[in-house]
């Protein structure tokens, strides 16, 4: 049987405070000073001037804070446009994202140009701001921030002098405890509550993505594994983590493997055979990384790298040279398209992502199920076009100047 090798695959802000790479400051309102369209109808929400007044300088996607949603505002200062999410906005650790662009820095197909921004800090005391550093995996800058019950502003510093502010609304303490978004797996759902948000979506947030392995999700992974099996690979090394996704997806693996008479060993004991990673941005996003120097060593991972679905994110694919993972959706099909080009227009920071998808189809009220197949994703080489569409594989905006190509039949083995 034909090996689909690493090489067939590629072919066919700023830290501060002290803080280690991937560490996210903090800082407790409680005890601060301050104490308290697209290619079709489906287009993002747009934004609208706080309070209807035009000469607002804060801009909020929707038109307005709701209490208990996720929030996505912006303000332009000094020509930089600021963007701040915040999830889940209910009291207690929120997970902030800050993004900084400016006036050149608007292509669309350009989702590299927040890779070194301007230092800023967040916080809800104007005078005692922490900063937003990078996250593992993902793009923008972050810092977690405990907000009171009710109203309340968080504030941005940019530069020296300047204190942004941005109004928040927690709601109520009362009722559902709100999922925690302040861990390694925030950013995946700050990413799929911003989706809900792009798509008019006003509930609040319930879960994460990465608090239970989706049905569809286990479905996926036992038909990858299958196809494995039947590529004859000598073993699976499994990268996965701690999370409850990370450990369901890790027993899928184990339980499907064994059945097959497929060897698996943990990543960190092997390099041979192929690499199917199962665990959360941040992780996967680390151990892509000594995966990829394993390959630039010499020979690793011939038979390749395989992800689960949930981590087509640029922040994991770009770790190294190539990978295959299950997908249920084409993105040059026309709900991504959509999705793309109002995430483009209305978030040029923000890449595009399968858990950002995955929240705008559910604002959406559409169905993420279906068959499967697999897809190879590669950020910088040509791939030949997948049968059935032209030659512009290396234009979509998912990864401008990679690919996301289908290389499989609809997957069999999904049920089980």
């Amino acid at each position: 049987m034909r090996r689909l090798t690493p090489a067939l695959v590629a072919a066919g802000l700023l830290g501060a405070g002290g803080c280690a790479a991937g560490q996210v400051p903090a800082v407790d309102s409680a005890e601060s000073a301050a104490g308290a369209g697209g290619p079709t109808a489906r287009t993002a929400a747009s934004f609208g001037h706080l309070g209807g007044n035009p000469e607002a300088a804060v801009e909020i996607l929707g038109g307005r804070v709701r209490p208990g949603v996720p929030t996505v505002e912006r303000q332009r200062h000094d020509g930089v446009l600021v963007t701040l999410t915040v999830s889940p906005a209910r009291p207690g650790w929120n997970l902030v994202r800050v993004d900084t662009a400016g006036p050149a820095e608007h292509d669309e197909h350009d989702h590299d140009h927040d890779a070194h921004p301007e230092a800023v800090t967040v916080g809800t005391d104007p005078d005692h701001l922490v900063a937003a550093v990078p996250r593992p995996g993902t793009d923008g800058s972050w810092a977690r921030v405990r907000l009171p019950a009710g109203a309340s502003t968080v504030y941005v510093g940019h530069g020296p002098e300047h204190r942004l502010p941005f109004p928040v609304d927690t709601g109520s303490a009362s009722g559902a405890p709100a999922p925690t978004v302040s861990g390694a797996d925030g950013p995946e759902c700050a990413a799929a509550s911003t989706g809900r948000v792009l798509a008019g979506d006003v509930s609040r947030v319930d879960r994460c993505p990465g608090d239970a392995l989706s049905p569809a999700d286990a479905a996926d992974l036992r038909a990858m594994v299958t196809t494995l099996a039947d590529r004859r690979v000598p073993a699976i090394a499994l990268l996965a983590d701690g999370s409850v996704r990370g450990r369901a997806a890790r027993s899928v693996v184990l339980k499907t493997a064994t059945a097959r008479g497929l060897r698996v060993v943990d990543a960190s004991r092997t390099r041979d055979g192929a690499l199917v990673v199962v665990a959360g941005w941040s992780g996967a996003s680390r151990g892509l990384a000594r995966a990829a120097q394993e390959q630039r060593r010499g020979v690793a991972y011939e038979h390749g790298v395989w992800l689960a679905p949930w981590l087509l994110t640029p922040g994991v694919v770009d770790a190294v040279s190539g990978t295959v993972l299950p997908l249920r959706f084409d993105v040059r099909g026309t709900d991504a398209q959509t999705y793309t080009a109002a995430l483009r227009r209305t978030l040029p920071s923000v890449a595009p992502t399968e858990a950002g998808f995955a929240g705008w189809l559910r604002g959406h009220r559409i169905a993420y199920d279906g068959p499967a197949s697999l897809y190879a994703a590669a950020r910088t080489a040509f791939m030949a076009a997948a049968p059935g569409h032209a030659q512009h594989e290396t234009t979509v905006g998912w990864f401008p100047g990679g690919t996301v190509t289908r290389v499989s039949a609809p997957l069999r083995g999904r049920a089980g």
